[in-house]
């Protein structure tokens, strides 16, 4: 990316490369501040001015506590596992109808179970739940496990497209006109919470 500033003027201005360099697109702003990325090795490195200093600027701010946003990060330990989606046998991934990153607490631990590692909807990897290297579908990973489990996908095309390929597909969600379930081999029409936990603590008796 290649920058250049008029003097006679407030406004910058620069030049990238645009549709995979093979044109170069011309962008000016006014803005007084402006943020920007460069890719790297794209520009000499500058030879620091020793001589310039800057200066701090104290400023009294303090944000109401409507401000203040909090977010719930729960740690995927699949997302960090050998398990790559494209190897596993045993899938069991989540979607919006989960809730929130908490949700997939109990997919995680059945996955666990089952020497199997979590997936996700695009949705779910979206919304910043989980990393977005647990995505299934035509945007992610195009998986082909002995077991898929989908819970709360509703199954948008996408999804489908990367699932296409997965031997038994069981699915979970309360809405019983889901499109997942016409690719689902088993569909249970319920709240997931439930189902899975009925089946880990099943599972614990037969397996641990």
């Amino acid at each position: 990316m290649f920058f250049h500033y008029t003097a006679n003027s407030d406004k910058v201005s620069w030049i990238r490369p645009i549709y995979g360099d093979k044109a170069f697109g011309e962008y000016s702003t006014t803005r007084q501040k402006v943020v920007v990325g460069i890719r790297q090795k794209s520009q000499d490195v500058n030879v620091p001015d020793e001589t310039s200093k800057g200066g701090i600027i104290e400023v009294d701010y303090a944000p109401s506590e409507e401000m203040i946003v909090t977010k719930l990060v729960v740690k995927i330990q699949a997302a960090l596992s050998d398990i790559r989606l494209e190897d596993a046998r045993i899938i069991i991934s989540g979607g919006r109808g989960l809730g929130g990153p908490e949700g997939f607490i109990e997919p995680q631990v059945l996955a666990n179970l089952l020497g199997g590692t979590v997936g996700a909807s695009r949705a779910a990897c979206d919304a910043g739940w989980v990393p977005s290297n647990l995505q299934v579908g035509q945007t992610g990973a195009a998986v082909a496990p002995d077991l898929y489990i989908a819970v709360g996908i509703s199954g948008a095309s996408q999804q489908l497209a990367g699932i296409t390929n997965a031997k038994t597909v069981v699915a979970i969600n309360i809405d019983p006109e889901a499109p997942i379930f016409k690719r689902a081999n088993i569909g249970v029409v319920a709240d997931y919470k439930s189902v899975i936990q009925v089946l880990t603590e099943k599972l614990k008796k037969v397996l641990v």
